[in-house]
């Protein structure tokens, strides 16, 4: 009988051991969900900078065709605001979302609902530029700095894009 309760007391001890996690089971588990977390999180961060490279870009291309209903209606583009924040240099007037709010006259709420901010941009020194001839007949809207994760000029929005 005493052999009986040896083997019995055995078994108990060799149960009670194998009824948990062992630390090292309990390690791998533990740095398999972080490798996970952290795959998952670098996507996040790439899909919010391809969302705000979109609005970006959308923003310029609504701009587009809101100066286009403009000069059609009034046979020239927008001027920029008048007084301190506008920049005039000869027969061009230009102006920045960061120095005026509003950077362009005449626009909102007539053919766009609100101008595109600085703001909204997926980089802090992000600016949309507006630049005019005096006589209205030419533009050009440029967002400058505006592109989040951009690693090379060619990655961002290039001068013969159609809403540059």
């Amino acid at each position: 009988m005493n052999t009986f309760n040896t083997q019995n007391n055995k078994s108990r001890a060799v149960k009670k051991f194998n009824d948990g996690f062992t630390l090292v089971e309990m390690i791998i588990i533990v740095a398999i969900i972080g490798i996970l977390v952290a795959t998952l999180s670098l996507g996040f961060v790439s899909a919010r900078e391809q969302s705000k490279n979109k609005i970006v870009r959308s923003s310029l291309s609504e701009m587009q065709v809101a100066l286009r209903l403009y000069k059609a209606q009034h046979g020239v583009f927008p001027p920029v605001p008048s007084g301190g924040c506008a920049i005039t240099s000869g027969s061009i007037h230009s102006s920045e979302s960061v120095n005026c709010d509003p950077y362009i006259t005449g626009l909102v709420p007539d053919y766009i609902s609100e101008l595109p901010s600085h703001r909204d941009a997926g980089t802090p020194n992000c600016s949309y530029w507006y630049v005019v001839a005096s006589d209205g007949s030419w533009y050009k809207l440029t967002a400058l700095n505006c592109v989040a994760g951009v690693t090379s000029q060619s990655d961002g929005i290039q001068q013969n894009d159609e809403y540059a």
